[in-house]
């Protein structure tokens, strides 16, 4: 882990130097009122990826001093294939086959407060709120037993952070900052037997529920403003 944080440590050095000599040094030409923002996360190995894990991830500036970030994912799956290549099934195409059908949406909203921009930099804080949820259906048909499985899962929660970013120019921050967040969530399985003609509705299902803290994490992102 010590490894991984000094490399993630010189790769934002040497990022910063490469672009040292194109640093804004006026900051009264920083502007970022009614502005958007794409982010990306610089990730271990030094390449970009989803700032917030997701589809996507962006900010808008109500003003200098404010500003609004969004993180949305969707997903979506559906799959259908034999279970066994290996074992033919010339009576039925029922028998030895599997059917999946998966979905999962995340959506996280923050408020960021951001200090005066002084020699290019600025320091930011804020919060906000995270919903993510999940449904996946599996149907599993076999010759001796065929069953159907269903998942649902969802999880809400609170987020803090702080960080500091810098203005490399007008349009292009890099940025660092530590979250902390709390999350509740809850996980329902339920299956039955099934068959072609008849259909268990009784079934057994299960419920599960989780608390979390999650402490302190670093993360270092590349903004684009337009």
């Amino acid at each position: 882990m010590r490894k991984t944080n000094q490399f993630i440590l010189i790769s934002i050095l040497l990022f910063t130097f490469t672009f040292s000599s194109f640093a804004q040094t006026d900051t009264t030409k920083i502007d970022l009122a009614g502005k958007f923002a794409l982010q990306f996360q610089i990730s271990e190995n030094f390449t970009l990826s989803s700032f917030q894990g997701g589809t996507f991830s962006g900010k808008y500036h109500l003003s200098n001093n404010s500003a609004l970030r969004l993180g949305f994912s969707l997903y979506h799956n559906n799959d259908e294939r034999m279970a066994d290549d290996n074992y033919p099934s010339p009576d039925t195409t029922f028998n030895n086959r599997l059917n999946n059908n998966s979905t999962r949406v995340e959506v996280l909203l923050q408020y960021l407060q951001y200090a005066n921009i002084s020699n290019s930099i600025s320091m930011f804080y804020g919060g906000g709120i995270n919903y993510s949820s999940s449904l996946n259906n599996n149907k599993e048909y076999q010759k001796e037993l065929s069953r159907f499985l269903e998942q649902s899962y969802y999880q809400v929660g609170i987020n803090l952070l702080i960080g500091v970013e810098w203005f490399v120019r007008s349009n292009i921050g890099i940025s660092a900052e530590y979250e902390s967040g709390f999350s509740y969530s809850k996980n329902e399985i339920f299956y039955k037997k099934i068959s072609e003609t008849s259909d268990d509705k009784d079934g057994e299902k299960e419920e599960r529920t989780m608390y979390r803290f999650s402490p302190n994490s670093v993360k270092f992102g590349l903004s684009i403003y337009f």
